[in-house]
């Protein structure tokens, strides 16, 4: 049920975001026929750092032979420094703060939701360690940010590159025959690659309703935000102290509905029971 879960997520959700691409201004018009638009697709180039190139037959590529100052891309190659210097991880930090500042402005730009605390929660997603140690963040956006990658596509700079190469196009430039439709430009992508990822950090952060059901006792999903249920019962327990012991010897700490499952081994450690004590 978990995993039927997780991929509802990175299915619907991306589905927005295609659509919000449309809402910026991913395709025009271009003699009565709807196209990929070429001001879209520079915008996210501008904020990468790169440019736009174009060959002789008229396909245009990302240009990363050199990179913009101050750029998300300039503040990634910063964290891989020439030989023979060394980063301090306070110089780490300072990078990897204005990457996050212009990554979401680059999802946002993208019609893709983010915000500093998403992007935390994306960024978390790629270790099990101390995400938060320069060194680890370091690798983690050389990682996110690689032009190389599955041939399925689905990371960032893959994701940005499928549309410069479409400019101009009635479909998206995959290189099959029928390409695939604007309007699908972030659907898709199988759960490993980092618009699913995206995806489920913007769920995990900013749950809707549908992640707090559970089915009721006739088969009916039941929604603990609006319905009562047993999960809403303790929620109010704990907000109201109801439930608190009838043993006039306990302490006043030890009569609130928190203290009470604190005293199961499965609840015993407990951060959340622990704060509300």
């Amino acid at each position: 049920m978990f995993n039927d879960n997780r991929l509802h997520i990175a299915r619907n959700i991306p589905r927005r975001w295609s659509r919000n691409a449309i809402l910026r201004g991913i395709v025009k018009n271009s003699n009565g026929v709807q196209v990929v638009n070429d001001e879209f697709a520079k915008e996210l180039v501008s904020i990468l750092g790169y440019t736009v190139k174009s060959d002789k037959n008229g396909q245009y590529s990302l240009d990363t032979s050199s990179i913009a100052n101050d750029s998300l891309m300039y503040h990634v190659a910063a964290l891989k420094p020439k030989k023979g210097v060394v980063l301090s991880d306070t110089e780490k930090m300072q990078h990897i703060d204005r990457i996050n500042q212009e990554f979401v402005k680059l999802l946002n730009a993208m019609g893709i939701d983010a915000d500093e605390y998403s992007v935390n929660t994306f960024v978390n997603s790629f270790t099990k360690e101390d995400s938060q140690s320069a060194d680890n963040l370091s690798n983690i956006y050389q990682t996110i940010f690689r032009t190389t990658g599955s041939k399925k596509g689905g990371n960032i700079i893959q994701t940005i590159n499928l549309i410069v190469k479409s400019i101009g196009k009635e479909t998206l430039d995959t290189g099959e025959e029928e390409g695939k439709p604007i309007e699908d430009v972030y659907n898709r992508y199988g759960l490993n690659t980092d618009i699913a990822r995206l995806a489920l950090a913007w769920n995990a952060t900013y749950p809707s309703s549908q992640e707090f059901s559970l089915p009721g006792p006739n088969g009916d999903m039941l929604y603990p935000v609006s319905q009562n249920n047993f999960i809403s019962d303790i929620v109010r327990w704990l907000n109201n102290e109801e439930g608190k012991s009838n043993d006039p010897r306990a302490k006043a700490s030890e009569q609130s509905y928190a203290a009470h499952l604190r005293k199961s081994d499965y609840c015993r450690n407990s951060i959340i029971l622990r704060q509300a004590v």
